[in-house]
């Protein structure tokens, strides 16, 4: 949408998510399975930040960095796993 120039419609401004840069997954994969033993098999990891943004700060942050002002708050676009809280534990992963 930012980079169309077209109207963003997210969800509800205080939904959060825990956003992770697609790097940071790649590395944690790979870095994982270098080490991983048989004991590991099954086991489920987080691969997250820790650190939970919601979705206003998501648009302030394309307000500021790029003058972005399309976005449009509707609850027709929420999801049943939405939440005001969402944070990833890095217990496993740290």
């Amino acid at each position: 949408s930012v980079i169309n120039a077209k109207e963003l419609t997210l969800s509800d401004p205080s939904t959060a998510r825990d956003f992770v840069h697609i790097f940071d997954v790649l590395d944690i994969i790979l870095t994982s399975l270098s080490k991983i033993e048989s004991r590991d098999f099954g086991e489920a990891y987080n691969v997250c930040t820790g650190h939970q943004t919601s979705l206003e700060s998501v648009a302030q942050t394309l307000k500021t960095e790029f003058n972005f002002t399309q976005v449009k708050w509707s609850a027709s676009v929420a999801k049943s796993w939405d939440l005001s809280i969402w944070v990833g534990s890095t217990e496993k992963t740290l």
